[in-house]
């Protein structure tokens, strides 16, 4: 029996895991490396702008063919985790960045937006 990895899933020769990321890092981008199965670290670049429900694909760094010499990817689902608890000064501090944080669209128009990329993928 193979023993269950404590983040990755194994889906074909690819390789699949979530990666739980403050919204910081979700905006202005990061670099996150962590141990792989493969003995060498893995580097994840994650780009700035990014969302949660975002795929980074890390290339050739899956499990290797055993009918070839290809390997499979690393695809890295970002995550985004929201802290638990604020202080009264933590939530002034959000609601005097409301207007930024939320964008310049109303809710109606990120409704609209997402629907219409949703469809563009599934077609």
């Amino acid at each position: 029996m193979v023993e269950e990895h404590p983040w990755l899933e194994r889906s074909g020769m690819d390789l699949i895991m979530s990666l739980p990321l403050g919204y910081s890092d979700l905006v202005t981008g990061c670099d996150v490396t962590i141990p792989h199965v493969d003995g060498k670290d893995l580097k994840i670049s994650v780009p700035s702008k990014s969302n949660s429900g975002d795929t980074v694909t890390i290339p050739r760094r899956g499990m290797p063919s055993n009918r070839s010499r290809g390997r499979g990817d690393v695809i890295v689902l970002l995550k985004l985790v929201m802290p638990t608890k604020f202080s009264k000064q933590d939530l002034k501090k959000i609601m005097e960045m409301k207007q930024i944080l939320d964008g310049e669209l109303s809710i109606i128009e990120r409704m609209e937006n997402d629907a219409k990329i949703r469809r563009h993928s599934s077609s």
